[in-house]
């Protein structure tokens, strides 16, 4: 559902049967989220998205289950919600309105807060005062993320995929470490903002058994302008270093770090099963184990183009590319980056070629392709869309045909110019 205003929602009549419900808004929007769970009383995901959604200083519990607190009860819900997942993007509320809601949700398994808005003040790591109790006002918004981490051991809850994200505040390693290792030692999907990616993280990862079968990983949109990217992150076709930081989150030396660690990171998970980016971009030329972006067709275009390109890496560099080892990935939404201008029939050759010899087991595939900007004529920066993919013969589309299990296939491109 999309929804402009707080009226429409209001005006609207969920059906008492449903299940699974996504809301998307796009003005300040408030929600009254106890109405929304006492008319939907079997739902059991529920995402809402949208900016700075405020859910006021309410209780989140229906009232039906604040009556039956402390008696038994006969209906056949019980006195608890069916609750599975619970996703909230850009939330403002009251630490202790989303506590009270975990007691009565103990078949939650999928708890995500993304980019949470914390107003006169941020999110706080300490257990000093102002905790956020059901008196506070609206100085309760800043979160202690202590305080929840100690709250949700406490609980009977066994959840399978956390994520917690502030706005504006980059999360200490410790916090991270709590949320996917310490709270959740079992958990098979993690969920992770760019700034969660670190090495020390990484490694640590690493020494713990790797049972993770589900990786999403997010940029939020508020540090994007539409999927565009101001600057190449990792430098020139063969370089070693990454270009200087300019504007935008992805064209800094963290974020191409961040995708450096990413691949990495593929490259030493078997079990992956699925895998799904968001506003995170993977550099084509990891994928290109042969250097073969050089290589267009055999058209004069293409050789005259090929002239502007850096020298083939040596035998010793090329045998060095490590591999993705998650053979048995079923799904994969990735955004890829070239750093070649024009069409290039070699680009898509070697990312559908690689797909296919690496994941032989895919059932859902997505490809996506930004644009970025680059040194035009006389120092002029210009908008160069980065065509990846050539669905023409020899864009090697084809060679998706070894995919005897793929099901459903997406190649999109996004440009401020068409």
């Amino acid at each position: 559902m999309y929804l402009w205003t707080t009226d429409h929602l209001s005006k609207y009549h969920f059906p008492s049967t449903l299940t699974s419900l996504r809301i998307e808004v796009v003005h300040l929007f408030q929600i009254h989220l106890h109405k929304l769970l006492e008319d939907c009383p079997m739902l059991e995901v529920l995402d809402l998205q949208g900016r700075d959604i405020d859910f006021g200083g309410e209780s989140w519990v229906p009232v039906r289950l604040r009556d039956q607190a402390g008696e038994s009860s006969t209906s056949s819900l019980g006195p608890f919600l069916p609750l599975r997942s619970l996703i909230l993007t850009s939330p403002a509320f009251l630490q202790s309105r989303l506590e009270e809601l975990l007691t009565v949700t103990p078949r939650l398994l999928d708890l995500k807060l993304r980019d949470v808005l914390c107003t006169r003040g941020q999110a706080r790591n300490d257990n000093n005062n102002n905790d956020g109790d059901g008196d506070d006002d609206r100085e309760g918004l800043q979160f202690s993320w202590n305080r929840f981490y100690q709250y949700l051991r406490a609980l009977p809850i066994r959840l399978e995929s956390l994520q917690f994200s502030v706005r504006n505040l980059p999360p200490e390693e410790i916090d991270v470490r709590q949320r996917m290792i310490h709270c959740c030692p079992r958990l098979t999907e993690w969920a992770l903002t760019l700034e969660d990616i670190t090495l020390p993280l990484l490694q640590e990862l690493e020494r713990i058994p790797n049972v993770v079968t589900r990786l999403e990983l997010i940029l939020p949109d508020a540090t994007l302008a539409g999927q565009v990217y101001d600057d190449c992150p990792f430098g020139e076709p063969g370089g070693d270093s990454p270009v200087p930081a300019t504007t935008t989150a992805t064209a800094s030396g963290a974020g191409a770090a961040a995708v450096r660690l990413l691949h990495q990171y593929l490259c030493q998970s078997p079990h992956l099963q699925h895998l799904k980016t968001t506003n995170i971009i993977i550099d084509m030329h990891d994928l290109d184990i042969w250097d073969r972006v050089g290589y267009g067709t055999l058209s004069e275009e293409s050789l005259a183009f090929s002239n502007f390109l850096p020298a083939t890496l040596s035998e010793g560099r090329r045998r060095c590319k490590p591999i993705w080892r998650c053979r048995g990935l079923r799904t994969l939404q990735i955004e890829v980056h070239a750093h070649v201008v024009g069409k290039w029939d070699a680009n898509s050759r070697i990312i559908f070629g690689y797909i296919a010899a690496i994941c032989p087991r895919l059932e859902t595939l997505e490809l996506r392709t930004g644009c970025h900007r680059g040194p035009g004529a006389h120092g002029v920066r210009i908008w160069s869309y980065g065509r990846l993919h050539s669905l023409e013969l020899l864009g090697g589309l084809c060679l998706l045909s070894r995919l005897q299990h793929l099901k459903r296939l997406t190649v999109s491109g996004v440009c401020p110019f068409e």
